[in-house]
């Protein structure tokens, strides 16, 4: 089920969507946002500040599957959407997951501009500590369309992390992480494959 409502003003160029609150399946979105039309060969405009109770990412890394025999696809990605409009949102989320790994009380800037989507600063708790991180993902004007990760993990619980990251606890303790990773390329098996960092 799907259910939305918001005091919603119109004008000419733009709405607004204030005291924002969407419901679908177990997915609460709520806050506020204004869509602005493109006019004049600008591109439209989006911006809001939002909050999610949970983000599930599992579905945009299912990319390996039966069909493909468990490897990653060769179909080039559509990165049509970074080129689409631009804007830019504040998003607090209570939990974001991607298979075993897990962030909660997750909070970042989002911004698009350029075909390139930025997501920095941003914080979150992870594994009993905590962690930051920046994210930027090039898509529609690179010349090679790539994404770039930097992440450091203060004093997470050693267990936790290697669970959430490795499936398996090499240990017990405390750590912290540096994490930095580049890849380029048009489709999965691509990006994946020239994943290189530390």
């Amino acid at each position: 089920s799907f259910v939305f409502s918001a005091d919603t003003k119109l004008d000419p160029e733009a709405v607004a969507f204030d005291s924002l609150e969407a419901v679908a399946g177990n997915f609460h979105l709520s806050g506020g946002a204004t869509y602005k039309r493109g006019l004049a060969g600008h591109l439209p405009w989006f911006a809001g500040k939002l909050e999610a109770n949970a983000i599930d990412l599992a579905p945009l890394f299912a990319a390996r599957d039966e069909a493909n025999n468990g490897k990653w696809p060769v179909r080039a990605l559509d990165w049509s959407m970074l080129g689409a409009f631009e804007g830019e949102a504040g998003l607090k989320a209570g939990a974001i997951s991607a298979g075993t790994l897990r962030l909660e009380q997750a909070d970042m800037r989002l911004a698009l501009s350029g075909g390139a989507l930025t997501v920095s600063p941003a914080s979150a708790a992870f594994a009993d500590g905590r962690a930051s991180f920046g994210l930027r993902i090039e898509g529609v004007q690179a010349k090679e369309p790539g994404i770039g990760l930097t992440a450091t993990v203060e004093d997470a619980d050693i267990a936790r992390t290697g669970a959430r990251l490795f499936g398996v606890a090499p240990g017990t303790g405390r750590a912290d992480l540096g994490i930095q990773l580049q890849g380029q390329g048009r489709s999965w098996l691509a990006l994946v494959s020239s994943l290189a960092g530390t």
